[in-house]
């Protein structure tokens, strides 16, 4: 009798637990979320990132065109704050630029933009203390 207690309890332990595991269900990826790697994630399938289901044939964004998203950026939100230098990535999905911009007290913020255009930042500068 023991024995049989033991083991529907190991199989009831078993189920539960594979039954709060889960699994890949077929639910909706996307919504109205910007990533680090592009637009937005539409599409049905286990979970989703933002940007997986982003078209990897989109025109991509020259330095220029970077930097001039990332200017409008500053120009209406932060006031005071001048673009310093413009880095380049290359990332498997296209050109990645990360601008730095300094604020009126010297502080060193940067701002990414990924491939399509979506800018996102300020992170704070890892070279330095912020003052």
């Amino acid at each position: 009798m023991k024995k049989l207690i033991l083991i529907s309890g190991a199989i009831m332990i078993s189920a539960a637990l594979a039954f709060a595991h889960g699994g890949y269900g077929r639910g909706y990826a996307g919504g109205q979320s910007y990533g680090m790697m592009g637009g937005q994630g539409y599409g049905y399938g286990p979970g989703g990132c933002p940007g997986q289901f982003q078209n990897g044939n989109a025109k991509q964004l020259t330095e220029e065109e970077a930097v001039k998203s990332v200017q409008e950026i500053i120009s209406k939100n932060f006031k005071g704050y001048e673009i310093v230098k413009t880095e380049k990535f290359n990332m498997p999905m296209g050109t990645m630029y990360e601008v730095e911009v300094k604020d009126a007290a010297g502080n060193e913020f940067d701002f990414h933009v990924n491939p399509w255009g979506n800018v996102m930042g300020p992170f704070v500068d890892n070279k330095g203390d912020v003052k």
